[in-house]
């Protein structure tokens, strides 16, 4: 509808534009009547801009107070509520009491971890709480398939679950280093960063959790469920 006004204004401009000039160069002088007819459409032009643009700060209003948005002196409070909330320390949020396994761990040792504290992932430090790798249950069901081929369908599992090579082959696997299969570009959060510095990390990295480190030791872990938990709470305070 916009783009076919447009053309509709272009075509009837260039109309009048083109007989008036035609007029003109025909009488050798400009006619009255084109003169006054131009005028008469240049003040309605004008007088439809500034309608045009009442109408649309009244829809706009109209449909901020449908949605239930706030009036522009409403945002300024909220806005001014929420600058003087003060800001939550990721400290405060993260998980203190972190699992992590040793980097002499193996495969099995990790998923007795996981199974027995019902996490999905654990990680991996040197003697120093330096965080030297990362394992997930994913890194674990990736590993198995790729080895233990019984694992990739549900069929070949059900054959040769009796099988001692299909034994001695996942008890391979399990007995391998976890370091060997777990994710060693481990992406840390600073113990100091802000709440959103952590939120753009999590999201654009797509995690769901991430270690918190102090000086590269780890410290605690956070989780987007723990962020998510603050949020609704601090608006729920608010509201």
């Amino acid at each position: 509808m916009s783009t076919a006004f447009q053309i509709a204004g272009c075509i009837g401009s260039a109309v009048f534009t083109g007989i008036y000039g035609a007029r003109t160069a025909a009488t050798g002088q400009a006619d009255a009547a084109f003169l006054t007819v131009g005028i008469t459409l240049g003040v309605l032009a004008c007088l439809g801009l500034v309608a045009g643009i009442g109408i649309t700060n009244q829809r706009e209003a109209s449909t901020r107070l449908m949605a239930g948005a706030p009036t522009e002196d409403e945002q300024a409070a909220t806005d001014a509520a929420e600058t003087a909330v003060p800001a939550t320390s990721l400290t405060a949020l993260m998980k203190h009491d972190v699992w992590t396994l040793p980097a002499t761990a193996t495969v099995g040792d990790a998923m007795r971890l996981l199974v027995s504290r019902g996490i999905s992932g654990v990680s991996i430090v040197d003697d120093q709480s330096v965080v030297r790798g990362f394992i997930s249950d994913g890194d674990i069901f990736r590993a198995l398939g790729t080895h233990v081929d019984a694992f990739a369908t549900p069929y070949s599992f059900l054959v040769r679950r009796d099988d001692e090579e299909f034994d001695q082959t996942v008890a391979d696997v399990i007995g391998r280093p976890a370091l060997s299969i777990a994710t060693r570009d481990v992406i840390t959060v600073d113990a100091h960063a802000d709440l959103g510095e952590v939120c753009n990390l999590l999201a654009s990295k797509h995690l769901k959790k991430a270690p918190v480190t102090n000086d590269g030791h780890i410290v605690g872990i956070i989780n987007r469920s723990n962020i998510n938990r603050h949020l609704v709470s601090a608006y729920l305070d608010r509201h």
